[in-house]
């Protein structure tokens, strides 16, 4: 039995944020932007795996970085974080798009250090 769409849940402040939700197609869909504070840096991993859990278990992850600025260390480990804890639950892949060239090393570096090869596609972004 599927279960109904999973509502967005989202944290913000004045500098940046995040919002996750999961689709009719249990694709769980990221939207992540600015700088992030330490608070919202704290919540992001834990905020995307309660998605995943509360839906029907996602195949990928969509995130949509293309107004996200490059991160603190505090940004970087809730990254990382989100990475290792959906691989760990199964997700088969995690598709990620940045603009910023700053932004995409970022995660190029994360990526490459923290999750098997192949998991994470990152993409250039159109704006």
């Amino acid at each position: 039995m599927t279960r109904p769409m999973v509502p967005l849940q989202s944290r913000s402040d004045s500098d940046g944020g995040f919002s996750v939700s999961q689709d009719e197609a249990a694709v769980v869909r990221v939207r992540a932007w600015g700088f992030w504070s330490v608070e919202i840096a704290g919540a992001f991993a834990k905020s995307v795996v309660d998605v995943c859990r509360a839906g029907d278990l996602p195949r990928s992850v969509s995130v949509d970085a293309e107004d996200l600025k490059p991160q603190r260390d505090e940004g970087q480990a809730a990254l990382v974080a989100m990475f290792d804890a959906v691989a760990a639950m199964g997700v088969e892949h995690v598709s990620v798009v940045a603009s910023s060239p700053l932004t995409r090393l970022m995660l190029a570096r994360i990526v490459k250090g923290t999750v098997k090869k192949g998991f994470v596609e990152l993409k250039a972004g159109m704006r």
